[in-house]
């Protein structure tokens, strides 16, 4: 995870590393994500899922429910774990993005191991998914055939 003070100096790297390797129609749909996510943050809404197909790498962002500050960094990391497994992922990124009063705290967090199985995991997907239906791998071309 990547906060100021905690975890190695050097994480935020491997986060804009996996950015370079978005396409630009990743790229936009990520934006899209991210905008959604601070236009809604205090609001409760599910978290947002985005699998890049180029690199294979996940990402999840949400909006930090009004009240639940404190607990926005737990949130996080489940997140991130539920959707790198639900996906069967190497390397997944969670953002997180709360209110405080008129500003924003963006948290991210970058997982990256191979996948093994978790049942703990799959009895919390199973019986508790906070995701909605998994989406249909779409590529939104600037200029169609």
């Amino acid at each position: 995870m990547y906060l100021e003070n905690s975890g190695a100096e050097r994480d935020y790297y491997d986060i804009l590393e996996e950015f370079t390797r978005l396409n630009r129609s990743e790229m936009r749909a990520f934006k899209k994500l991210f905008v959604w996510a601070v236009k809604n943050a205090g609001a409760t809404k599910p978290p947002a899922r985005l699998h890049s197909l180029n690199t294979g790498t996940g990402f999840v962002i949400f909006p930090v429910p009004q009240g639940m500050f404190e607990k926005r960094l737990n949130a996080l990391r489940n997140f991130s774990l539920f959707m790198k497994y639900d996906f069967g992922l190497e390397r997944q990124i969670g953002v997180s993005v709360a209110r405080d009063g008129e500003d924003f705290e963006i948290d991210w967090m970058f997982i990256e191991h191979p996948w093994q199985q978790d049942s703990e995991i799959e009895k919390i997907l199973a019986n508790k998914n906070p995701f909605l239906q998994k989406p249909a791998p779409k590529i939104a071309y600037r200029y169609p055939a």
